[in-house]
């Protein structure tokens, strides 16, 4: 990942297992697979979009937005690079980065899904 080049477009990352939605409020959602795209905006910042598949509440209800089944795509997000956990396992430091994600003004949300019929924000 190469975050000192503005502008450029790139898979930030992909993630295959383990991947869920958690809201407050709201039952975790887990999703199969997830694909993260976006550009870089500067040194630490980027603009970013991400799509789960195959997602289900804890009740193995479908969540999607739209029309699209069993996927729930983000709306544009923003995203600053910074320090996940910094600690110390095993007697070894483990350091893990991560992005910081937020709405992309003037928007509120981070996504609009639904799960079995019922609108989550």
């Amino acid at each position: 990942m190469d975050a000192g080049q503005p502008g450029r477009k790139t898979d930030l990352q992909r993630l295959r297992h383990g991947n869920e939605v958690r809201d407050a409020g709201h039952a975790t959602i887990k999703c199969i697979d997830a694909n993260i795209s976006g550009e870089w905006r500067g040194g630490k910042t980027a603009t970013v979009e991400i799509e789960f598949q195959g997602c289900q509440n804890p009740q193995e209800q479908p969540c999607q937005t739209a029309q699209t089944k069993s996927e729930i795509k983000t709306l544009p997000l923003e995203g600053e690079l910074g320090f996940i956990k910094n600690q110390v396992k095993e007697g070894k430091l483990v350091i893990t980065v991560g992005l910081d994600l937020k709405p992309q003004a003037p928007l509120t949300e981070l996504a609009t899904y639904e799960c079995g019929g019922g609108r989550r924000n």
